[in-house]
């Protein structure tokens, strides 16, 4: 097994991207990169050409992937400017459909159809498959008994509800749609 990296942050551009290649199977992991933070010391032109590098590594690395990965919807990961970096491959993509923090419930939503539009298949959306999710601090009984920890409980249990509300009563995408793609 060999794995490769292709880009990551400390080349200047905020990416993770690493090419896994298997006797049978070369896997790109999170083929995206974007411009880094207002914060990184170097001028706007010089973070521009880094991040130009970088699409043009994960362009040259996608051409000889089988299957990409997506772990997560945030835009150093994934590239839904470039489809064509899709296009042919065998994706693995996170589930767009729970366990997801609403800002990247809409990216998702967006790259998938529009990943539909550009290389085939069908986008599809569908109702809720569960009704129901449990709380997982319930498994966690240590930090729910810590005082100094309850109102940090609190606060994150209510944004834990309200995911659950837009996974439960949130249109789903429908996996059928990108069977064979």
């Amino acid at each position: 097994m060999e794995l490769r990296p292709v880009w990551f942050d400390s080349l200047g551009a905020k990416s993770m991207c690493v090419l896994v290649r298997t006797p049978d199977l070369a896997l790109l992991v999170d083929p995206g990169a974007a411009i880094m933070q207002p914060r990184y010391p170097a001028p706007d032109a010089l973070k521009a050409y880094y991040l130009d590098l970088a699409t043009r590594a994960i362009r040259t690395t996608a051409a000889d992937a089988t299957h990409i990965a997506i772990t997560h919807y945030h835009y150093d990961h994934f590239r839904p400017d470039i489809p064509e970096l899709f296009a042919g491959k065998t994706m693995w993509v996170k589930d767009p459909n729970r366990w997801i923090n609403r800002s990247q419930w809409g990216r998702a939503r967006a790259f998938l159809s529009s990943l539909v539009e550009s290389v085939g298949g069908e986008y599809r959306e569908r109702s809720s498959a569960m009704a129901e999710y449990p709380d997982p601090l319930d498994a966690l009984p240590l930090a729910a008994q810590s005082d100094r920890r309850a109102d940090l409980v609190a606060k994150w249990r209510r944004r834990f509800l309200g995911l659950t509300k837009l996974w439960r009563e949130g249109s789903w995408v429908d996996a059928a749609g990108f069977a064979g793609r």
